[in-house]
Parts: C-alpha cells; structure tokens; sequence
C-alpha cells in the first residue's frame, strides 16, 4: 500500500522549510530543497507560495506573531509612555534579536522584497502590533499626553519604522538605541508638560 503523502498546505510547507534552513541555512535553501524535505512537488509548493520571498516573508510573520506573545504581558501591564517607547522598544528588539531563525532571514535571504517586508511589513503584523500598543497609547490619550491627534495605527506604524531602523544597525549598541529613543522617538509623541519656572 502506498504511502500517503503529506497535506498540502502551507504551515507544512514552512515546517519543511524552516527544517531545510537549519540544515543548509536561509541563503542556500532552494525551493526544490523545500519541495522534498515537505515531500511535494515542486508545483504544488509554488501554488502555495508564488516565490521564494512569500515563503520567507510567511515565517518571517510567524516568528513575529510568536514575539509578539512573549511581549503581551509587559505591554498589558505598562502604564506609562515614555517607559513603554524606550522600555518596550528595548525588549521588542532584543527579543527579535534573541530569534536567530528571524535574524538569519532577514540578515541572509539575499531577497529584495524580504528586506521591504522588514520594514513595510503586513497588515497581520500591523494589527499585531496595534493591539499590543493599544493599552497604553489608550492611557496616554486620554491624559492628553499625545502630541498629535493620530490613531493608533498611525502611531504604531511610526514606532515600527523606529524599531525596524535600530534592527537592522547592528553598530548601534543598547546605549546607542536607547538614547535614539529617548531624544527622538518619545519626543516625537509624548508631550511633556511645561517648566512654568523658566522664564
């Protein structure tokens, strides 16, 4: 009796795929190494996913999704601001930098749209992100502490444009990213209150 193959679908495509990057790395895995390490024909892959840099940028997501839950508990708890766009960005970063799958794809695809989706993103990423953000942006709000009228997702895509900035410059210490943090990103959506004493 014949064996029977495989479902078809994409999560075992990624399965396949991320088992073929620990054995050959990011750059050197082919779509033909995906195909027979999922046990499928190279057609049905591509059906799945239209090129290379689809697959990459599908378990590029899933490593962020899976971030994400790691830093649900500190931004569910955090009240203040300031401390979330320094304090948070700094665990969201190292977090991502702790992920040597996420950075070896990033780092090494030798794709062009994989280094777009790092900092455009996807709307899956997007939302994610937007409901992390949400409770203290929410907070901030309504203390009249934003500088600007702009929706969280507005905000959000800023701070995403901030953090995707500092990954990428590997010269930059903790040092180097929290002070780009404080004197630039907070400032640029905290409004601080006034020093009525100077004159």
């Amino acid at each position: 009796m014949a064996q029977d193959k495989p479902p078809a679908t994409r999560e075992a495509v990624a399965r396949a795929a991320v088992k073929c990057f620990k054995q050959f790395g990011v750059h050197r895995t082919s779509m033909i190494d995906v195909a027979k390490a999922a046990n499928l024909s190279r057609q049905t892959v591509y059906r799945l996913f239209e090129a290379r840099a689809a697959l990459l940028e599908y378990i590029a997501t899933q490593r962020i999704q899976a971030m994400g839950e790691v830093l649900k508990p500190y931004f569910a708890e955090v009240d203040d601001l300031e401390e979330a766009l320094v304090e948070g960005s700094m665990r969201s970063m190292a977090v991502g930098a702790k992920d040597r799958l996420y950075q070896e794809i990033v780092a090494q695809s030798g794709e062009h749209q994989v280094e777009v989706f790092t900092f455009k993103g996807s709307a899956e990423i997007q939302q994610l992100m937007v409901d992390l953000w949400s409770p203290v942006l929410n907070k901030a709000r309504e203390r009249g502490q934003l500088v600007f009228d702009m929706t969280n997702e507005e905000i959000v895509e800023w701070i995403r444009n901030q953090h995707a900035m500092l990954f990428i410059r590997d010269d930059y210490d903790e040092a180097k990213q929290r002070q780009i943090l404080s004197c630039f990103l907070v400032p640029s959506l905290l409004r601080r209150p006034r020093d009525n004493s100077r004159t």
